[in-house]
């Protein structure tokens, strides 16, 4: 099928055209024909909406949370451009936002089993595990079959330390649903700032062995396998609490132990303070090393 000129085509046929790129993920062609059919038509819900999509896809957060506004102030009740926003909130941390706009939505289309499982991704974001499988199985009471209420349930499972269970259904609802590595890689991000490095890594692990070529996932596989290396547990204090933190509490206790404990002999002084230094010296050097080691 040729491609053609988007100049060439109509409105509707320049849409269709781009739906059928997007559908089979040839973005590259489909950012091509949205910019230049967007300069003949401006206020396209469908144009803007597949190039706020598109920016989405390439992590532009701020533009394509622009672009869905502006679509959504020529139609504030467009479908497609509210999931995104939900979606966009969620990634910009207003989770406070995101719950709004999937709840505004499913009290509109309550049997829509792709809300119940936006709702989810978010409750997942923060590691509100029981209400995102709750909402999986809702959604998948009126879709039994639902792929992205599936995967919401299996990234729940995987967090109670379920396991995965089929690794070959994940890599099928990845390959068919990118903005998944998207929703895993949140909750991953999610994990670790709540001190679950392991957990984090065992999200990485399985969103990695669905798409084995993903270089970002790959990298933060590396990332998380060096952090839970049981030769970074000494760090473990900087890990959970910050190095700021740690090493002002460390530095406080060091080099005030001659007023805290006048009697102590100063040998033993010196040697904390010498511990202190070589602890310094270790979380500085060693993490990155480790890196390159794995």
């Amino acid at each position: 099928m040729n491609d053609g000129s988007p100049i060439a085509l109509t409105h509707d046929a320049l849409v269709e055209r781009i739906q059928f790129l997007m559908e089979r993920q040839r973005y590259d062609q489909a950012r091509k024909m949205v910019g230049e059919g967007l300069a003949n038509h401006p206020e396209s819900q469908a144009l803007l909406y597949y190039s706020a999509f598109l920016e989405w896809v390439d992590d532009r957060l701020d533009p394509a949370l622009a672009t869905t506004r502006q679509l959504l102030n020529i139609d504030p009740d467009h479908y497609g451009g509210r999931i995104l926003l939900g979606r966009l909130l969620t990634e910009k941390k207003d989770l406070a936002g995101a719950e709004q706009v999937w709840i505004a939505l499913l009290k509109e289309y309550p049997e829509d089993p792709d809300l119940y499982a936006n709702y989810g991704d978010l409750m997942l974001a923060v590691l509100d595990v029981d209400k995102a499988r709750r909402l999986a199985e809702e959604g998948l009471r009126h879709e039994p079959e639902h792929e992205h209420c599936l995967y919401v349930a299996a990234m729940a499972r995987l967090i109670d330390g379920h396991g995965m269970g089929n690794n070959e259904q994940l890599a099928t609802l990845v390959s068919r649903h990118p903005e998944h590595v998207r929703t895993g890689t949140t909750l991953a991000i999610a994990l670790q700032e709540k001190g679950r490095t392991r957990d984090a890594l065992h999200v990485s692990q399985q969103l990695l062995r669905a798409q084995p070529d993903n270089s970002g996932l790959l990298e933060n596989v590396r990332i998380l396998k060096a952090a839970t290396h049981w030769s970074m547990l000494p760090l473990y204090p900087i890990q959970r609490w910050g190095w700021p933190a740690v090493f002002g509490l460390w530095a406080v206790f060091a080099f005030g132990l001659p007023r805290i404990a006048p009697g102590l002999p100063p040998g033993v002084v010196l040697s904390i303070q010498g511990l202190w230094i070589l602890y310094v010296i270790y979380s500085w050097v060693w993490p990155s090393l480790l890196r390159k080691m794995i």
